[in-house]
Protein backbone atom coordinates (compact mmCIF):
# COMPACT_ATOMS: atom_id res chain seq x y z
CA UNK A 1 0.00 0.00 0.00
CA UNK A 2 0.94 3.62 -0.61
CA UNK A 3 -0.82 6.94 0.95
CA UNK A 4 -1.14 9.30 -0.76
CA UNK A 5 -1.10 13.06 1.08
CA UNK A 6 -1.25 17.05 -0.06
CA UNK A 7 1.59 18.95 1.07
CA UNK A 8 0.78 22.64 2.58
CA UNK A 9 1.19 25.44 1.75
CA UNK A 10 3.15 26.94 4.96
CA UNK A 11 6.48 25.40 5.08
CA UNK A 12 9.56 25.77 7.41
CA UNK A 13 13.35 25.03 6.97
CA UNK A 14 14.53 22.14 9.55
CA UNK A 15 17.61 20.66 10.75
CA UNK A 16 17.20 17.24 9.83
CA UNK A 17 19.21 15.32 7.70
CA UNK A 18 17.52 14.56 4.25
CA UNK A 19 18.56 10.89 3.28
CA UNK A 20 17.74 10.55 -0.12
CA UNK A 21 16.99 12.70 -3.12
CA UNK A 22 13.72 13.14 -4.56
CA UNK A 23 12.54 10.38 -7.20
CA UNK A 24 11.83 12.51 -10.63
CA UNK A 25 14.48 15.03 -12.24
CA UNK A 26 11.15 17.08 -13.95
CA UNK A 27 11.82 19.39 -10.96
CA UNK A 28 14.69 20.84 -12.78
CA UNK A 29 13.03 22.02 -15.60
CA UNK A 30 10.15 23.44 -13.12
CA UNK A 31 12.30 24.94 -10.97
CA UNK A 32 13.79 26.62 -13.97
CA UNK A 33 10.76 28.36 -15.50
CA UNK A 34 9.74 29.62 -11.87
CA UNK A 35 13.34 31.14 -11.06
CA UNK A 36 12.99 33.26 -14.98
CA UNK A 37 9.56 34.35 -13.41
CA UNK A 38 8.85 38.03 -11.97
CA UNK A 39 7.44 39.05 -9.33
CA UNK A 40 4.16 39.83 -11.09
CA UNK A 41 4.16 36.65 -13.01
CA UNK A 42 4.36 35.19 -9.49
CA UNK A 43 1.56 36.67 -8.59
CA UNK A 44 -0.85 35.55 -11.78
CA UNK A 45 0.51 32.06 -11.59
CA UNK A 46 -0.72 32.04 -7.50
CA UNK A 47 -3.64 34.20 -8.03
CA UNK A 48 -2.27 35.66 -5.26
CA UNK A 49 -0.85 38.65 -3.24
CA UNK A 50 2.57 40.45 -3.81
CA UNK A 51 3.37 39.44 -0.36
CA UNK A 52 2.77 35.42 -1.01
CA UNK A 53 4.93 36.37 -4.60
CA UNK A 54 7.83 38.15 -3.47
CA UNK A 55 8.04 35.74 -0.66
CA UNK A 56 8.39 32.66 -3.26
CA UNK A 57 10.18 34.47 -5.91
CA UNK A 58 13.31 35.05 -3.07
CA UNK A 59 12.86 31.07 -1.96
CA UNK A 60 13.40 30.12 -5.70
CA UNK A 61 16.38 32.43 -6.36
CA UNK A 62 18.25 31.09 -3.52
CA UNK A 63 16.54 27.61 -4.04
CA UNK A 64 18.54 25.24 -1.84
CA UNK A 65 17.60 21.24 -1.23
CA UNK A 66 18.43 20.69 2.56
CA UNK A 67 15.01 19.97 3.98
CA UNK A 68 14.12 16.90 5.11
CA UNK A 69 10.42 16.55 3.66
CA UNK A 70 8.28 15.15 6.46
CA UNK A 71 9.26 18.01 8.65
CA UNK A 72 9.21 20.81 6.23
CA UNK A 73 5.52 20.86 5.90
CA UNK A 74 3.76 22.31 8.39
CA UNK A 75 -0.04 23.01 8.07
CA UNK A 76 -3.16 21.29 9.65
CA UNK A 77 -2.82 17.71 8.39
CA UNK A 78 1.34 17.84 9.59
CA UNK A 79 0.83 19.45 12.71
CA UNK A 80 -1.90 16.36 13.61
CA UNK A 81 0.13 14.03 12.41
CA UNK A 82 2.82 15.50 14.87
CA UNK A 83 5.49 13.58 13.62
CA UNK A 84 7.90 15.28 16.28
CA UNK A 85 6.46 12.83 18.84
CA UNK A 86 6.72 9.44 16.50
CA UNK A 87 9.24 7.03 17.39
CA UNK A 88 11.77 6.38 14.58
CA UNK A 89 10.25 3.23 13.63
CA UNK A 90 6.81 4.99 12.88
CA UNK A 91 8.37 7.23 11.07
CA UNK A 92 10.55 4.84 9.23
CA UNK A 93 6.90 2.77 7.90
CA UNK A 94 5.57 6.33 6.88
CA UNK A 95 9.06 6.47 4.37
CA UNK A 96 7.69 3.47 3.21
CA UNK A 97 4.37 4.09 2.74
CA UNK A 98 4.04 7.60 2.22
CA UNK A 99 4.15 10.11 -0.75
CA UNK A 100 3.43 13.65 -0.47
CA UNK A 101 2.30 15.06 -3.35
CA UNK A 102 3.67 18.35 -5.59
CA UNK A 103 3.16 20.20 -8.06
CA UNK A 104 7.47 20.80 -7.95
CA UNK A 105 8.33 17.45 -6.76
CA UNK A 106 5.68 15.23 -8.05
CA UNK A 107 6.08 12.89 -5.17
CA UNK A 108 7.86 13.46 -2.27
CA UNK A 109 9.12 10.83 0.26
CA UNK A 110 9.61 11.75 4.14
CA UNK A 111 12.91 11.05 3.58
CA UNK A 112 13.41 13.47 0.38
CA UNK A 113 15.39 16.33 0.43
CA UNK A 114 13.17 19.68 -0.47
CA UNK A 115 13.54 22.85 -0.67
CA UNK A 116 11.02 25.47 0.78
CA UNK A 117 8.72 26.49 -2.48
CA UNK A 118 5.42 27.05 -3.37
CA UNK A 119 3.77 25.35 -6.43
CA UNK A 120 -0.23 24.13 -6.29
CA UNK A 121 -0.81 21.46 -8.62
CA UNK A 122 -4.14 23.15 -9.32
CA UNK A 123 -2.42 26.21 -11.40
CA UNK A 124 -1.51 26.58 -14.82
CA UNK A 125 2.04 25.87 -16.79
CA UNK A 126 2.58 26.48 -20.33
CA UNK A 127 -0.88 26.88 -20.89
CA UNK A 128 -2.56 23.97 -19.64
CA UNK A 129 -3.05 22.40 -15.69
CA UNK A 130 -0.33 21.36 -14.19
CA UNK A 131 -1.22 18.42 -13.44
CA UNK A 132 -0.59 17.30 -17.18
CA UNK A 133 2.63 17.95 -16.95
CA UNK A 134 2.88 15.13 -13.70
CA UNK A 135 -0.01 12.58 -14.51
CA UNK A 136 2.16 9.91 -16.55
CA UNK A 137 5.16 10.14 -14.38
CA UNK A 138 3.12 10.34 -10.98
CA UNK A 139 0.63 7.25 -12.23
CA UNK A 140 3.81 5.03 -13.87
CA UNK A 141 5.01 5.23 -10.31
CA UNK A 142 1.57 4.28 -8.37
CA UNK A 143 0.87 1.63 -11.03
CA UNK A 144 2.26 -1.39 -9.17
CA UNK A 145 0.45 -0.28 -5.78
CA UNK A 146 -2.87 0.11 -4.04
CA UNK A 147 -2.91 3.37 -3.40
CA UNK A 148 -5.11 5.14 -0.10
CA UNK A 149 -6.06 8.55 -1.10
CA UNK A 150 -5.75 10.91 1.64
CA UNK A 151 -5.10 14.11 -1.06
CA UNK A 152 -7.67 16.89 -1.51
CA UNK A 153 -9.20 16.91 -5.24
CA UNK A 154 -6.39 19.29 -6.50
CA UNK A 155 -3.51 16.66 -5.99
CA UNK A 156 -6.15 13.73 -5.94
CA UNK A 157 -6.61 14.54 -9.92
CA UNK A 158 -3.04 14.44 -11.06
CA UNK A 159 -3.10 10.40 -10.94
CA UNK A 160 -4.74 8.30 -13.51
CA UNK A 161 -7.58 6.91 -12.41
CA UNK A 162 -7.85 4.04 -14.94
CA UNK A 163 -4.22 3.34 -14.60
CA UNK A 164 -3.92 3.27 -10.85
CA UNK A 165 -5.91 1.26 -8.22
CA UNK A 166 -6.94 4.28 -6.02
CA UNK A 167 -9.47 4.48 -2.94
CA UNK A 168 -10.30 7.50 -1.47
CA UNK A 169 -11.30 7.96 1.96
CA UNK A 170 -14.49 10.25 3.00
CA UNK A 171 -14.62 11.68 6.47
CA UNK A 172 -18.53 12.20 7.47
CA UNK A 173 -20.46 13.41 10.11
CA UNK A 174 -24.31 13.00 10.79
CA UNK A 175 -26.40 16.21 11.72
CA UNK A 176 -30.07 16.72 11.94
CA UNK A 177 -30.56 12.74 10.77
CA UNK A 178 -28.42 13.46 7.38
CA UNK A 179 -24.97 11.78 6.70
CA UNK A 180 -22.57 14.10 5.24
CA UNK A 181 -18.56 14.98 4.56
CA UNK A 182 -16.82 16.51 7.23
CA UNK A 183 -16.03 20.30 6.90
CA UNK A 184 -13.26 21.13 5.10
CA UNK A 185 -10.73 21.96 8.56
CA UNK A 186 -12.23 18.63 10.29
CA UNK A 187 -11.11 15.86 7.39
CA UNK A 188 -7.42 17.96 7.00
CA UNK A 189 -7.27 16.94 10.76
CA UNK A 190 -8.62 13.50 10.41
CA UNK A 191 -6.29 13.02 7.42
CA UNK A 192 -3.29 13.94 9.92
CA UNK A 193 -4.36 12.01 12.87
CA UNK A 194 -5.24 8.92 10.15
CA UNK A 195 -1.86 8.90 8.43
CA UNK A 196 -0.58 8.68 12.35
CA UNK A 197 -2.82 5.73 13.10
CA UNK A 198 -0.63 4.04 9.82
CA UNK A 199 2.21 4.95 11.13
CA UNK A 200 1.58 3.78 15.26
CA UNK A 201 0.62 0.56 13.71
CA UNK A 202 2.77 -0.30 10.82
CA UNK A 203 -0.57 -0.23 8.48
CA UNK A 204 0.20 -1.83 4.86
CA UNK A 205 -3.08 -2.87 3.77
CA UNK A 206 -6.40 -0.84 2.98
CA UNK A 207 -8.24 -3.41 4.75
CA UNK A 208 -6.28 -3.01 7.78
CA UNK A 209 -6.70 0.59 7.67
CA UNK A 210 -10.62 0.13 8.08
CA UNK A 211 -9.85 -1.37 11.76
CA UNK A 212 -8.32 2.24 12.82
CA UNK A 213 -10.69 3.88 15.14
CA UNK A 214 -10.06 7.35 16.35
CA UNK A 215 -11.52 10.77 17.28
CA UNK A 216 -15.28 9.06 17.15
CA UNK A 217 -14.94 8.02 13.78
CA UNK A 218 -15.10 4.67 12.58
CA UNK A 219 -15.34 2.75 9.35
CA UNK A 220 -18.88 2.90 8.26
CA UNK A 221 -19.55 0.13 5.94
CA UNK A 222 -23.33 1.17 4.53
CA UNK A 223 -21.64 4.57 3.17
CA UNK A 224 -18.52 2.90 1.39
CA UNK A 225 -18.27 1.72 -1.99
CA UNK A 226 -16.19 0.52 -4.50
CA UNK A 227 -13.18 2.79 -4.48
CA UNK A 228 -14.59 4.71 -1.45
CA UNK A 229 -14.17 3.68 2.04
CA UNK A 230 -16.16 5.74 4.56
CA UNK A 231 -15.59 6.95 8.23
CA UNK A 232 -18.23 8.42 9.93
CA UNK A 233 -18.44 9.78 13.56
CA UNK A 234 -20.22 8.25 15.82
Amino acid sequence: MKVVLSPSKSMSENTKTPLQTPLFDKRFELLKGLQNMTVSSLVTLYQSNEKIATENYNRFQAFKESNQALFTYTGQQFKHLDVATLDQASIDHLNEVLYIMSGLYGLVRPYDKIGLYRLPMGVKWNDAPLKNEWMELISDHLKPYEVLNLASKEYYDAIDHKRVDVTRVDFLVEKNGKIRKAPAMEAKKMRGLMLRKIAENKLNNIEAVKSIKFNDYSYDISSSQKGVIAFLKQ
